[in-house]
């Protein structure tokens, strides 16, 4: 009888403590992700004296841009794992008359805490059973710093907010003379960033034509280039067709033609997709 009382108390003690022997499990936190993420290379291809199209179509449109102040644009990203933010990035572009005149990098891509990023969750799913544990008696529970607030972003709208759509034809212009203005000025990187990135020249690759545009329009010491006659023909929501006079004058060449361009919407900017002269 005694053996059978001393087993039944062994029993009751293995039982009186079930959770020392049972798993325990935390809630997964997902990775949330706010904005979009401005990459090296993307940074590389915005250039002063842009316009506002030609930034869209490097980096997308901004997350930020305050109808108060139409001619600065935030881009935002921020990354939070594991209930914490490991990543944060902010980049601000001012424009002047249309066209990009600062480049502000007030916070880089950087990591808000030390360590891999990957192993964050794990990190912190390990450290979730401690700290749901009560405390031991005798042992003082540490105080969890306070969590920090985020600023609010206020977003003030008027009482009436102007919705006329865009003309397109409008757009398809401004397009267009943009790109003689950066030919004339000489400014490679706007002239070349005015043309899809499929485009090329008949017979070479984009690489090639890029080198050829390059050569020919560095060699001359001054460049004038002046369009006129222009008629816009819309092909539907995203295509388009402009034929006009084109006045080329430069210190060593002066030529009149008549030209036909096509141009395509991609990514709400209107890019040259074909060239050619026409009699």
């Amino acid at each position: 009888m005694r053996i059978a009382i001393l087993l039944f108390s062994v029993l009751l003690a293995a039982c009186s403590d079930p959770g020392r022997y049972l798993p325990t499990f935390t809630p997964h936190k997902i990775d949330i992700r706010q904005g979009n993420l401005v990459t090296q290379e993307m940074r590389a291809k915005i250039k002063l004296g842009m316009n506002e199209g030609q930034v869209k179509a490097a980096l997308g449109a901004p997350l930020l841009n305050d109808i108060y102040h139409p001619n600065r644009w935030d881009y935002l990203y921020r990354l939070e794992q594991a209930g914490e933010v490991s990543a944060q990035q902010r980049l601000t572009l001012y424009f002047e008359n249309g066209r990009l005149a600062r480049i502000d990098d007030a916070t880089p891509l950087q990591a808000a805490r030390a360590g891999n990023g990957a192993d964050a969750p794990a990190a912190a799913a390990a450290a979730a059973p401690a700290v749901a544990e009560a405390p031991s008696a005798g042992v003082p529970a540490q105080a969890l710093p306070p969590p920090v607030p985020l600023a609010p972003v206020a977003l003030v709208l008027p009482a009436e907010m102007d919705t006329a759509q865009p003309d397109p034809a409008a757009e398809v212009r401004q397009s267009m003379l943009d790109w003689a203005a950066a030919w004339s000025e000489r400014d490679l990187e706007v002239y070349l960033a005015s043309y899809a990135p499929t485009y090329a020249a008949p017979g070479l690759s984009r690489k090639q034509w890029e080198q050829q545009r390059r050569q020919r329009i560095r060699k001359p010491r001054s460049i004038a280039v002046e369009l006129s006659d222009i008629t816009i023909e819309l092909q539907g929501k995203d295509r388009a067709s402009a034929a006009f006079r084109q006045d080329y004058r430069s210190d060593v060449y002066r030529d009149q033609s008549r030209k036909l361009l096509r141009l395509q919407k991609i990514n709400n900017v209107w890019l040259i997709v074909g060239e050619q002269s026409v009699e």
